[in-house]
């Protein structure tokens, strides 16, 4: 599939995730900047995570027509934010708020999914998704996609305005051809 293709069907992907968080998070969808690059590995590790360390992922492997990884990143500022819109008397990051991520990343990655499928001709699945603040926990790069640092990674970064002020997520997807 050509890097045009691919970048449609990013966009695609970003804009349903965009808008069932814009939806389970009653807020609306504002800026979006997409562009498809073909990043080595450890440049995709410091977009991701930057030294900062202000970051926290929700990643799913892709089973089907489109295999390969999606996710989201957002600041731990963000993460915050949402768990709060979800669930009442959020405290920390334990266990309950950490099922919350989680479970935002499937509504998020599943609509993600849904258009990755409809671009690639298919069915897409996505795993039971998994967080973290460091690159290797979260993408598992060794496990599932040992040659990851070949394969196209497609950034979509949007802006989510929320009446606690805007929210930045990062969607990236790395199919595997």
């Amino acid at each position: 599939m050509s890097t045009d293709s691919l970048s449609e069907i990013a966009n695609a992907a970003a804009s349903a995730a965009t808008d069932a968080l814009a939806s389970l998070l009653d807020c609306r969808v504002g800026h979006a900047d997409a562009r498809g690059e073909r990043f080595e590995l450890a440049v995709l590790e410091d977009k991701i995570f930057p030294e900062s360390g202000d970051r926290l992922a929700v990643f799913a492997d892709l089973a089907g027509a489109t295999r390969g990884l999606a996710g989201l990143v957002f600041t731990n500022d963000c993460a915050r934010l949402m768990i709060a819109r979800v669930v009442r008397d959020a405290d920390g990051f334990g266990p309950r708020e950490q099922s919350a991520l989680r479970e935002i990343g499937n509504i998020a990655l599943s609509a993600a999914c849904g258009a990755i499928a409809s671009g690639s001709g298919g069915t897409v699945i996505p795993s039971v998704p998994r967080i973290g603040d460091d690159i290797s926990e979260v993408l598992l790069i060794d496990e599932v996609l040992p040659g990851m640092h070949r394969l196209p990674v497609l950034v979509v970064e949007f802006d989510l305005e929320c009446e606690d002020g805007p929210l930045g997520v990062t969607f990236v997807w790395v199919p595997e051809h």
